[in-house]
């Protein structure tokens, strides 16, 4: 991984959005997305999750607010 360009991204560990806690890390090479689409990890989370977006011009995350039950 060359260490000027190469990012990490994690999955599968909730990030406590609520709590301040930042889904990217070290020095904005690690994006860590959660699975907190479940709804057993919104309560915890105060998020339902992110999903990671990139291509050749743009790495982003897009946040997903929790959803209301119909």
């Amino acid at each position: 991984i060359d260490p000027e360009k190469g990012h990490i991204l994690n999955g599968h560990v909730p990030v406590k959005i609520k709590d301040g806690e930042s889904p990217i890390k070290g020095d904005g090479k690690l994006f860590v997305i959660d699975g907190g689409i479940s709804k057993a990890y919104q309560k915890k989370t105060g998020i339902a999750g992110y999903t990671f977006i990139y291509n050749s011009w743009i790495m982003a995350l897009a946040e997903h607010k929790p959803y209301m039950p119909l």
